[in-house]
């Protein structure tokens, strides 16, 4: 953190004088308390944050003993700083597709950032997030996830992993729905209800 702040940030601001880079972002993952001073601190223009259907809480307080990292609100900081999101993770790695199978030229799955301690974990979790498409919210849990993303009026843009030109034109799609309604919103937050006091 006291690097973040001591040097890399000097360094980084030397380049701007210099033309060399006009914007600084980074990667909002780690200690939540040591984000919160990184954001808080007014150097920083974008963050990249983690914020899916599985944790959303850098926008919601999470429940007592809930399987995620707790980014603590972090857009109530990233705000109050002026700084734009970036949305990360938004299908958690893949997870959010609710199946285990990946595309021959998928990266593998990944390490859990914020979520569970485990992609089938997540997979598990996210087939339990199935009734938003079966009442009729979203064609998919996929389209669910890219949609509830872009939901908080803090995201400015997201980020979605895609193996294909059919993955990549349904994220599409997705986005020109638009956000989830608040009705599926409200589901998905008694859904997640269940997984606190899960293992992480």
């Amino acid at each position: 953190m006291q690097q973040a702040l001591g040097e890399v940030v000097p360094a980084f601001q030397r380049l701007r004088q210099q033309g060399k880079i006009r914007f600084l972002g980074l990667t909002a993952i780690g200690s939540t308390t040591a984000l919160y001073r990184v954001i808080d601190a007014g150097a920083f223009d974008s963050a990249q944050v983690v914020y899916n259907m599985l944790n959303p809480s850098a926008d919601t307080k999470l429940p007592p003993n809930y399987p995620a990292q707790d980014y603590g609100r972090l857009f109530q900081h990233t705000k109050k700083s002026g700084v734009g999101v970036i949305g990360i993770r938004v299908l958690a790695g893949g997870a959010l597709s609710g199946s285990t199978e990946r595309h021959p030229i998928a990266s593998p799955p990944p390490e859990p950032i914020g979520s569970a301690m485990s992609y089938e974990a997540d997979v598990t979790r996210a087939r339990r997030l199935m009734p938003i498409v079966q009442e009729g919210f979203a064609t998919s849990l996929t389209e669910a996830a890219i949609r509830f993303a872009i939901s908080h009026p803090a995201m400015g843009t997201i980020l979605v992993g895609m193996a294909t030109p059919h993955q990549f034109e349904n994220a599409l799609a997705a986005v020109q729905k638009g956000p989830l309604p608040s009705a599926a919103l409200e589901r998905l937050t008694t859904l997640r209800q269940a997984f606190a006091g899960e293992p992480r």
